[in-house]
């Protein structure tokens, strides 16, 4: 607790309440982990559901659940990249690919001719340079694959070193699933290695290959280039029918691409299947703790306050994905996402199931057609995403009985008792308050804060600056420090250090903070002295 102090003049009280509050009052050994609160931090906490909803989870434990729930996000994210690239790769390859019937009927036309026959042996070969073509092509893709995954990430996040374990009995077990990390580092680092030696072995024996080819070649060459002329004089036109047939052999070449990436795309979405099903279960557990983190609260509260999940309202990241895609109107779709019971799996469900589908959505029309005709990019990026729960916090105002009152229809006075009861309950971490009583009134300050002091007293450190002698008297601190000013710093009064017990501490309470008198009279009844 802390006494605040000023030498102004002659109204100490009054410049009491405008000096900034400079002092704290511990409650058990000091921790390297505390929460502070002031005006300012209150005020935010009473307009954000999600911020109430962090601070009840508190009482639920670590909440790992949802820490985990970003790396899943990253992994989903990278597939998504991962099948729009496939998917270009797929739609440019089958662009390519529609340009062979319009070749083979040019060949056809060809070989309808003699011409064919006369150029079999320049045929073979303009065939064969495509086939090295292709092998280079390969062992690029094969490059560009192995480039994108990242050897060093996946050995070094394997290798990444954790804090080490305490001595206990068993420390093996640890140890033993340390190891089989290391391990799989090592098989991964070797099969990399591997894997870049084959691929440089590759390109270098298709080098000499091709360079024994060409001088193997080259006899034929000289020999058609005296084809080709004679087939000119002729009047045929031995240039336009080779450029065809090599890129009809090159394209049914590049046909073979279609099912590795028929198979990688495959692969992508049973991968991106199998995330959605860990992300929703995911979901459903950070579901579980927050109702689990509410119970606690509501226990903890004592009936006082009574904090409820609901849908959380903050829309935002699932707006920020739709107005990624659109630039036209969107007030049907943004309005649909607002919706209270709004699911972002059940949405992108109905998009999937068309036009037709977004009728019980209100979405109709062009946007409808627009949201539909944007496919999986976008679906995909929405189902990443979740609504989410966040709470509500009602206080309980009657001063017999109950009356529930939601925080949003709480007078300041109220919201301010309303959170300080869940911030002196929802955890055992050290705790500083800045001027706790301001916004409240005595009745409160006395039925509400103090008691949770006492209650809190060796289990949890608390710091608390305060103008109101009820908080350090009736809450029982066992430290108090008297601070004064000069306007610029801020000092310890002298004898300004001790417990309340101490003469001189209860002398400062007495003459400087509000009410110093009637706590200690109200002290005095509590404790028969």
């Amino acid at each position: 607790m802390a006494l605040n102090h000023t030498n102004t003049g002659a109204d100490q009280r009054k410049s009491w309440a405008r000096t900034p509050a400079l002092t704290r009052t511990t409650y058990g050994p000091l921790k390297s982990e505390y929460s502070a609160f002031g005006q300012h931090e209150l005020a935010e906490l009473a307009h954000d559901k999600n911020m109430l909803a962090a601070l009840i989870r508190r009482l639920g434990g670590d909440f790992a659940s949802e820490r985990r729930r970003p790396g899943l996000v990253e992994k989903s994210v990278k597939n998504r990249a991962e099948l729009s690239e496939t998917e270009r790769l797929q739609e440019a390859l089958e662009a390519e690919l529609a340009a062979i019937p319009r070749l083979q009927e040019q060949a056809n036309k060809f070989n309808e001719t003699d011409l064919g026959s006369k150029l079999a042996a320049q045929r073979n070969i303009t065939h064969e340079r495509a086939m090295f073509d292709e092998f280079d092509r390969r062992v690029q893709a094969v490059t560009d694959r192995m480039d994108s995954v990242g050897s060093n990430s996946l050995v070094e996040e394997l290798r990444t070193q954790l804090p080490e374990s305490a001595e206990s009995s068993r420390r093996e077990h640890l140890e033993a699933a340390a190891k089989s990390v290391t391990d799989a580092a090592n098989v991964i680092e070797t099969a990399f290695a591997a894997i870049t030696r084959a691929i440089h072995t590759a390109r270098t024996e298709l080098t000499v290959s091709r360079t024994s080819w060409a001088n193997a070649v080259e006899p034929d060459l000289q020999t058609h280039a005296s084809t080709m002329r004679f087939l000119v004089a002729q009047g045929y036109e031995p240039d336009t029918y080779l450029k065809t047939t090599a890129a009809l052999t090159a394209l049914t070449l590049r046909a073979e691409e279609r099912k590795a990436l028929d198979l990688r795309h495959k692969s992508l979405l049973v991968d991106r299947q199998a995330l959605l099903g860990e992300l929703a279960v995911l979901d459903s557990e950070i579901v579980s703790d927050l109702h689990r983190a509410i119970s606690a609260t509501n226990a903890v509260t004592r009936g006082k306050v009574n904090v409820r999940p609901v849908p959380n309202p903050d829309r935002s990241l699932i707006r920020s994905v739709i107005e990624t895609y659109f630039r036209t109107q969107r007030t049907q779709i943004m309005a649909a996402i607002e919706a209270e019971d709004f699911s972002v799996a059940s949405f992108v469900q109905a998009v999937r199931g068309g036009v037709p589908a977004l009728l019980s959505y209100g979405i109709t029309g062009a946007q409808a057609a627009n949201l539909v005709g944007h496919g999986e990019p976008l679906l995909r990026e929405m189902e990443e995403h979740t609504v989410g729960l966040a709470v509500d916090v009602f206080l309980n105002v009657a001063t017999d009985g109950v009356e529930l009152r939601k925080l949003d229809d709480l007078s300041k006075g109220q919201r301010a008792t309303a959170l300080l009861l869940l911030l002196l309950g929802v955890s055992t971490t050290p705790l500083v308050i800045d001027q706790p009583e301001d916004d409240l009134d005595n009745r409160f300050v006395y039925d509400g804060i103090v008691q949770h002091l006492r209650d809190l007293k060796g289990t949890r450190q608390i710091l608390v600056s305060t103008h109101n002698a009820n908080v350090p008297v009736l809450g029982d601190a066992e430290l108090v420090v008297v601070l004064e000013s000069d306007g610029r710093r801020g000092r310890t009064a002298a004898d300004g250090v001790g417990s309340l017990d101490e003469a001189p501490i209860r002398k400062y309470a007495e003459k400087i903070l509000e009410g110093g008198e009637e706590a200690f009279r109200a002290r005095r009844h509590l404790y028969g002295f």
